[in-house]
Parts: structure tokens; C-alpha cells; sequence
């Protein structure tokens, strides 16, 4: 995204210093007039605005802070701007070893992907100081439609998580909205055209359900990407003490996807495809496990699992196939973003499933209580 975006600055007449990791991606950009830098150590000392869009917090650390990074070549007075998406509390860090040196930061990440970047219609999200802000606005105004100031320093990452959070959960009720209608023999397409009539109408319905409904799956966003950037969503509602249910549930089926070896496709076309892997014997295969007839799950981390999972024992298998602990089933005809959907469709009805007949084994209580009622078997 960062190539048709500085392109965009060089037609507006911006004397434009450019530098990549792979010099080869630069020469285009050389070609039109922009001058090359071998480091972002020396881009930055030939700049009063450094912008800089990479992929993760690690990349961004490296072009930052590294030994020939931007912290070393920026001038006292000058702005950087991250516009990559990465983690608010990396952000923060970055803009402080800046302010030290007298630089000032802005963190802008964008939505509206490489075909925004390509024309110039990109939402900005940014955060830092309203002065700094107004100083660099007419450089977003080349790069963006929609720019919006959202307060300090790493509130553009944290509106950028929430949109991306939002973006996942609404693709996932898109598709498994538009599934249930075909499967009870409604026309989906009539079912979307009424949708958008209501309060469910949104831009992903509209986009996104009508190539749903076209089985247009061409390339949009890299799932590892997605992947990385639902794991900022994640530690952002951990560092605020927010349990994200649904996030973590979309969450995890990327992690499926980057699983699978997907993770350098542009759409999680494979996500959900044979789930759980049939390479794996069924006797070790995660359940889905919402009662647990009085077993001890092993909690995990339950900001990062999207469902609590256990091994059931094979004396609780015919039980646990009866109704609530069963394989989600995936059908491999239906559409990606369907198939998604039913994953967490599975989970609903195994919620809504009867307990099976029979009362629970007996647990037995280690621990002393002054609750007399609080006995072993109850």
C-alpha cells in the first residue's frame, strides 16, 4: 500500500525520498521522480514529514528504533507518521524515544485497503497533538478521503482495532445470514436487497454479501495480515481488561487459516475447509465441550480461545457425540465466508441442544467447607 500512496504524493509535487527494505520496489517511484534512500536513517534526515507503513510491530520497531532507523536520522522539529497498523502500547513507546530527541509523531493507520491506497479514498485514523495534526493534514488529504483526529497518541491504532473487529463480526453474520436464508429456500439475493432496506444494512452487506452471492472471491487482504491485526484487537482488550467474545471466536478461525499454511493468501479461502483436520485421528480431535458432566476443563488463556475446548474420555464419548460436545461440521460446497459462518452456526445449536438423559458422574470434594451441604457427590 505504501508504493501508490507515496505515488500519490509525487504527483502532487512533493519532493518525495523513498526507501524499502527490497530497493527494487522503490525504482518505479525513482522513475516518476522521487529520490532513493538507503536507510531509513537517511530518509528521515532529508524530511520534515517521515511517513512510514509496514507490516507488524516488529517491522515497525526495526524502521523506528533500529541502528539505522528513523530515530537517528529524524531533525528536532520534524513529524514522523506511522501509518502502519500495529499494537497503541508499541506506538506509544515509538512516540516517546522520539519526543526525547524532539520529534514529534502522529500514528495514521488507514482502512480501505490496497484499492483505497490505489485511489486515494482511504479512511485515516489519527492520533497525537490537534497542532501537529493540522501541520500534516494536507499531506493525508492526497492520500485520503475520510481523515479524522481522534485524540492522543495511539488512538488511531486503538479505532483501527475496533474497526477491524467490527469488519470480522459483521462479514461472520453477513454470511451465515445469507447461508440460513439459502438453506431454507429463500433467495439470499432477495434476502440481502430487504436487509439493506433496515437497520442491518451496512457497507459489508452491501460489498461483501454481493460477492457472496457472486462467489467472487478475488484477492482482498493477506490473512496473515488479518491474523496479525485481530491479535492487536485481542491485546487491546486485554491491556483494558475487556473479555471479547466474538473477537476471540474470529480470532481463532484466522488462526485456522494461518494453521493450514494460508497464510500468505489474500482472502481466508481455506478457513473452516475440513475442520477439525482429517489427518488427525478422531479419538485426539478437540470437542466442543458448553457442559462438562462435572469435568475439570483446562482453562486456557481465554482472551486468545474462542471456545473452551477439552479431551473428552472415552467413557464420556457416546454421551458427549449424543448432543453438545460433537465435531462442528463444515460443508466444503459452500462459499469461505459461509463456512465460517458455520462454524459458529455449529456452536449455537450445540447451546441450544438438549442435555443428555442420565445424571452426571460424582465429583469428589478435596477441599473442607463450612457449607455442610458442600459434599463429595453433590
Amino acid at each position: 500500500m505504501g508504493r501508490p500512496m507515496a505515488g500519490h504524493l509525487v504527483d502532487a509535487g512533493y519532493a518525495v525520498t523513498v526507501w524499502n527494505r527490497t530497493r527494487g520496489k522503490t525504482a518505479a517511484l525513482v522513475e516518476r521522480g522521487a529520490a532513493a534512500a538507503d536507510s531509513p536513517r537517511e530518509m528521515a534526515s532529508r524530511s520534515d514529514i517521515t511517513i512510514t507503513m509496514v507490516a507488524d510491530t516488529p517491522d515497525v520497531l526495526e524502521v523506528m528504533l533500529g541502528s539505522n532507523g528513523v530515530l537517528h536520522g529524524a531533525r528536532p522539529g520534524s513529524v514522523v507518521v506511522d501509518m502502519s497498523t500495529i499494537s497503541p502500547v508499541a506506538t506509544r513507546e515509538v512516540a516517546r524515544k522520539l519526543a526525547e530527541r524532539g520529534v514529534e509523531m502522529l500514528d495514521a493507520p488507514v482502512s480501505g485497503g490496497e484499492k483505497g491506497a490505489i485511489e486515494a479514498t482511504l479512511s485515516i485514523m489519527v492520533g497525537g497533538k490537534p497542532e501537529v495534526f493540522e501541520r500534516v493534514l494536507p499531506v493525508f488529504q492526497k492520500l485520503g478521503r475520510l481523515i479524522v483526529h481522534l485524540g492522543e497518541i495511539g488512538a488511531g491504532q486503538v479505532t483501527k482495532a475496533c474497526n477491524q473487529l467490527v469488519l470480522s463480526l459483521t462479514l461472520l453474520g453477513v454470511a451465515e445470514a445469507l447461508t440460513m436464508a439459502r438453506k431454507a429456500g429463500v433467495d439470499p439475493a432477495k434476502v440481502r436487497a430487504a436487509l439493506l432496506g433496515g437497520f442491518a444494512q451496512s457497507r459489508v452487506l452491501e460489498l461483501h454479501g454481493q460477492r457472496m452471492l457472486d462467489r467472487n472471491f478475488e484477492p482482498g487482504f493477506r490473512t496473515r495480515l488479518y491474523h496479525k491485526d485481530m491479535g492487536i484487537v485481542m491485546e487491546t482488550g486485554r491491556s483494558v481488561g475487556m473479555p471479547l467474545l466474538g473477537g476471540a471466536l474470529a480470532a481463532q478461525l484466522y488462526q485456522i487459516a494461518m494453521n493450514r499454511g494460508l497464510g500468505g493468501d489474500r482472502r481466508p479461502r481455506g478457513i473452516g475447509a475440513g475442520w477439525p483436520d482429517a489427518s488427525v485421528p478422531e479419538s485426539h480431535r478437540p470437542f466442543l465441550i458448553l457442559r462438562t458432566f462435572g469435568m475439570r476443563p483446562q482453562w486456557k488463556d481465554v482472551s486468545r480461545t474462542a471456545l473452551l475446548t477439552i479431551r473428552v474420555p472415552e467413557s464420556h464419548r457416546q454421551r458427549a457425540n449424543a448432543s453438545h460436545a460433537r465435531p462442528c461440521p463444515v460443508d466444503n460446497s459452500e462459499p469461505v465466508p459461509a463456512r465460517i459462518g458455520l462454524l459458529w452456526s455449529s456452536a449455537v445449536r450445540a447451546l441450544e441442544a438438549p442435555l443428555p438423559a442420565g445424571p452426571p458422574p460424582a465429583r469428589t470434594t478435596t477441599h473442607a467447607s463450612r457449607d455442610s451441604s458442600r459434599v463429595a457427590g453433590r
